[in-house]
């Protein structure tokens, strides 16, 4: 455990700061905003990429959804630790650069406290994010789960399977190619992947249910995944809980409401994207 802690220590400092001399050395042109910026998107892209390989590997390793387990599910826990920390310093560096070009809104001067409070209000959201991965799910996922349930661990992992089209899509923006066909095509990549990452692995037929074992379900119901609450209904085994039917019910119901929030997004971003120049990825 310790030895995937001090790779993931290693691994993302070295490949941003690796990024920043590169891009630095390519384009002598950029500024240090836009090479912070660019190499923290790239490591960003790095992490949800290795995040996604090890959630298909964990997903399509475990048969039983509850008490399956995988090594590598604490090991990539550990090992992206580092880079939930790291990424906060690395989108404060690019906050601090960016504010400080000659459009930021800041006047030039060093590190202080009004300048990591200005990035604390400003991005929020993304610091809470990583401070709850690091506080809660962390925790919890090495110490409180008993060994359970590394399936679904590893299908959160597989979320980030649209983060690499997102990340690429801002550095065009950054690189003012915002209106490529290119960007498009990696927007629309980016809301299908996630829709994608986000829902395949709770499909029904990956989920083993009861009501295909047990006694009291008959096959007809079994098979029948666009009506769970006969699925719930006709369970009449001891053997069938109602968090396993639930759960199942609710994850062959909740398609629709993914799409409608993400069609939602889709609209909103590219209305601010053409309303305000803002990134709509």
């Amino acid at each position: 455990m310790i030895g995937a802690l001090l790779c993931g220590a290693a691994v993302f400092p070295g490949l941003f700061f690796g990024f920043r001399k590169i891009l630095k050395r390519t384009w002598p042109e950029w500024s240090d905003a836009d090479v912070a910026t660019v190499s923290e998107r790239l490591v960003s892209a790095v992490h949800a990429s290795l995040a996604t390989a090890a959630g298909v590997t964990v997903v399509s390793s475990c048969r039983d959804v509850m008490t399956d387990s995988h090594w590598l599910v604490n090991s990539f826990v550990l090992f992206g630790a580092p880079y939930m920390l790291f990424d906060l310093y690395a989108m404060y560096l690019s906050h601090y650069h960016t504010e400080r070009t000659p459009g930021g809104s800041a006047a030039p001067g060093g590190h202080s406290p009004h300048t990591v409070g200005a990035f604390l209000r400003k991005d929020w959201m993304l610091v809470l994010h990583h401070l709850a991965l690091l506080l809660v799910f962390m925790p919890v996922t090495l110490f409180f789960r008993r060994g359970l349930g590394d399936f679904f661990i590893g299908c959160l992992f597989t979320t980030e399977l649209s983060t690499p089209f997102i990340s690429i899509g801002k550095i065009l923006i950054q690189v003012s190619k915002g209106e490529s066909d290119v960007f498009v095509v990696l927007c629309m990549s980016s809301v299908g992947l996630f829709r994608f990452g986000s829902l395949s692995p709770f499909s029904c037929p990956s989920i083993p249910s009861c009501a295909s074992t047990a006694p009291g379900c008959t096959e007809s119901t079994a098979s029948s995944c666009s009506r769970p609450s006969s699925r719930v209904a006709s369970c009449s085994s001891p053997s069938c809980t109602g968090s396993t039917a639930g759960s199942s019910a609710f994850l062959c119901t909740g398609w629709p409401f993914t799409c409608l929030c993400t069609a939602t997004w889709v609209t909103w971003c590219s209305w601010r994207h053409r309303s305000t120049g803002s990134p709509c990825c």
